[in-house]
């Protein structure tokens, strides 16, 4: 039952390492073009540096409910598509949102930038927090591998001799619940 139980809490964030690898690979092969669009396009080293802050927000809590986030995302999206070029603005939606970007500060970084330029900042933007997000997915999914192996020698004595010596029930408990 113990190993089952194991076998089972292992595999969900080895398969979230898995599916955030694949989409960072998936991620890191268009950035070469991406970038080369970008650098195409840019106004100015200070458009860049605008763009540039976005690209490393502050962490936040969603605070949207399922059925907001989802207008939120279509509000975006139609933004993207009719106001700024962008040809699959849904795509890009999710991950800005996710970031916690909305089109006011958007609109801001992408004053100076023409509006043929704007898809590409737009991508490059979106590819970064996309990258973000999904090393942090991976780190967090190896952490919780780490506290499972942790809980289960902690559990099963393993790295412990023959000895007796005193143990913390309640730690104990705690690691096997």
């Amino acid at each position: 039952k113990l190993s089952a139980g194991l076998a089972h809490e292992l595999n969900n964030p080895a398969a979230a390492i898995a599916r955030a690898a694949e989409n960072l690979a998936l991620n890191l092969q268009a950035r070469p073009e991406l970038l080369q669009q970008l650098l195409l396009h840019c106004p100015s080293p200070a458009a860049f540096a605008a763009l540039i802050s976005l690209s490393t927000p502050p962490p936040v809590a969603s605070a949207l409910t399922g059925l907001a986030r989802a207008d939120a995302e279509d509000e975006l999206a139609d933004w993207l598509e009719q106001q700024q070029g962008v040809a699959d603005g849904y795509h890009l939606a999710a991950g800005l949102l996710d970031a916690g970007l909305a089109r006011p500060a958007l609109e801001t970084a992408l004053a100076d930038w023409k509006k043929v330029a704007r898809p590409a900042a737009l991508s490059w933007l979106e590819s970064q927090l996309t990258a973000r997000r999904l090393v942090q997915d991976v780190q967090e999914a190896g952490s919780r591998i780490s506290t499972l192996v942790a809980n289960v020698k902690t559990y099963s004595h393993m790295d412990r001799g023959q000895n007796f010596a005193p143990l913390d029930v309640v730690q104990g408990l705690e690691s096997t619940l």
